[in-house]
């Protein structure tokens, strides 16, 4: 065999590769991504088989990668799959948890095989999600496919270059989509933008996009997420008739995606009702109208988790860390805590947990939780407060934290509010300083607020589970958690928990000589804050 011919052969198999990344995407995942069942790799129904480690694509997903060479096989006279208009603009709605990321890291690494010179820019509400998540999943794809791969691409944070003469019109980069203006010109004779959470994305965004792609031989905008507007952009490209000729459209919910679990959708159906918006938007990747009489929207929910802050600095005046705490009562629900850095003019959500303890040992383990998290958020004793359910097993609690020296709120959601004639009670008034925190945009959450991103899942569905009372007397008025509980609801203790935040009442603490005796007296001379007294709630 003479040495020219083991080179004739891989210019033949680059070749051959490069051919399927631009005319049979689906035979370059499964060949030379590897995203396919290799031998060896348990099947379904096999002992040691995991759902979520399973390589083999979705329908949806090799639909997604399909409808993007229909581009390039439209503008070659070839045959084209199911984009067969060649429509540039790809816009998918998605229910929670098919592969949405996976399925557009994986097309980010076809077309930058396939293409040259070429540019990627993946874009999303913020840029944690495109540094952990999305270059998490193409990390994952390159290093799982085929022997030599990955040393076609040099990987570093949020930027991809390919291993090509000219490597700096040869990239993929991540940008967060509210800076437009970074996106400014960029484009090459190939082209492919990646709008992840695109619901989320803000209107300025798109207009520089058309226009870059309007000058490349190849253009291509991908836009996927979950439908959790009913307005903006996003939604107009699934929504309204005019434009349906502009985009090829995919819908994308359980019937879909085998990753989908029957007896989660269920689960969350029996929990918060088969109208509620969450389980429409979450579960089945529709767009769903908030009800009117829904107390906190989706939508407002879906920007606090976008906005981008310092949760350190915040607005740049002095803060005050609160922990709240809503003591469950047994059964179904849950004990919650969850943890604000309150700012003169904002609140930014550092964290919340969910416990189920024991309900002879509930007062002391949810003390312990309680201060685990005042404690890992750098809470001060005398400085920073607790607010703590102090109805039945919350009483236990509330004297535990009392006895350890903590600024103490005992709340109590049933007790007369600061205006009677406004809110029927404290739980009422608190809700509302919620409300206008979120629908004002003075509230983010952090990027770590749940440390299992499945728990959001639950959190929207309780929040939106809230709703005002109607024909009420008073001008703000909410049902009741029994009425919710009637009606099939589940308690939202999550929601309840951050309601809890707006407590409006003076924080107290005990002196040191009467914590010592155990005597749960409170201290005579009370503790302002100014940062929560004059908040306005009331």
């Amino acid at each position: 065999m003479s040495d020219s011919q083991p080179r004739t052969e891989h210019v033949q198999a680059l070749r051959q590769a490069l051919q399927w990344a631009r005319t049979d995407p689906s035979r370059f995942a499964r060949e030379i991504l590897q995203l396919k069942r290799l031998p060896g790799e348990p099947q379904p129904g096999e002992p040691g088989y995991n759902p979520d480690a399973d390589w083999e694509l979705d329908a949806w997903q090799a639909e997604l990668i399909e409808a993007i060479a229909d581009v390039y096989r439209k503008a070659h006279g070839l045959p084209t799959v199911c984009n067969h208009e060649g429509r540039t603009y790809i816009t998918v709605r998605a229910c929670q948890g098919p592969g949405k990321t996976f399925g557009i890291a994986m097309a980010a690494h076809i077309f930058g095989f396939a293409f040259d010179p070429c540019v990627i820019p993946c874009v999303a509400p913020k840029l944690d999600h495109l540094k952990t998540r999305f270059m998490g999943e193409f990390s994952k794809i390159a290093h799982r496919a085929a022997p030599g791969y990955i040393t076609l691409l040099g990987i570093k944070g949020t930027t991809v270059h390919w291993n090509v003469p000219d490597p700096a019109n040869h990239l993929l980069i991540c940008e967060t989509g509210k800076q437009p203006e970074n996106l400014q010109g960029l484009r090459r004779r190939f082209t492919l933008y990646l709008i992840d959470e695109a619901s989320g994305v803000e209107e300025k965004l798109w207009p520089v996009t058309e226009g870059n792609l309007s000058a490349t031989e190849i253009g291509i905008r991908v836009e996927i997420g979950n439908p959790t507007r009913n307005s903006g952009h996003f939604a107009r490209s699934h929504l309204d008739e005019r434009t349906a000729g502009d985009y090829y459209r995919m819908h994308e919910g359980p019937a879909q995606s085998r990753r989908i679990k029957a007896d989660w959708v269920e689960k969350m159906t029996r929990s918060y009702g088969a109208n509620s918006p969450v389980v429409r938007v979450r579960c089945y990747g529709e767009f769903a109208a908030s009800d009117a009489n829904q107390l906190l929207a989706l939508e407002w929910l879906q920007a606090a988790r976008n906005r981008e802050v310092d949760a350190i600095r915040g607005d740049g005046s002095l803060p005050r860390l609160r922990i709240s705490v809503d003591v469950a009562a047994g059964g179904d629900d849950e004990t919650v805590i969850t943890a604000f850095r309150h700012f003169d003019t904002m609140r930014v959500g550092l964290g919340m947990t969910r416990h189920s303890f024991g309900l002879l040992t509930t007062h002391i383990e949810t003390a312990d939780a309680a201060e685990r998290l005042f404690n890992k958020f750098g809470g001060r004793k005398g400085i920073d407060d607790i607010v703590v359910d102090a109805l039945g097993p919350g009483q236990g609690t509330a004297g535990e934290l009392y006895a350890r020296g903590h600024l103490l709120i005992p709340y109590q959601g049933g007790a007369g509010s600061s205006d009677p004639r406004r809110w029927r009670n404290r739980r009422v008034q608190s809700y509302m300083g919620l409300r206008n925190d979120l629908r004002d945009g003075t509230l983010t959450f952090v990027d770590g607020f749940f440390e299992d991103r499945s728990d959001w899942t639950d959190f929207d569905a309780q929040c939106c589970s809230v709703k005002t009372a109607p024909n009420s007397e008073r001008l703000e008025d909410l049902t009741t958690k029994e009425s919710m509980k009637r009606d099939g609801i589940k308690s939202p203790d999550m929601a309840d928990s951050l309601a809890m935040q707006y407590a409006t009442q003076i924080p107290q603490m005990l002196t040191a000589a009467i914590a010592a005796r155990g005597q749960m007296e409170r201290q005579p001379e009370t503790v302002i804050i100014p940062s929560f007294a004059t908040r306005g709630y009331d």
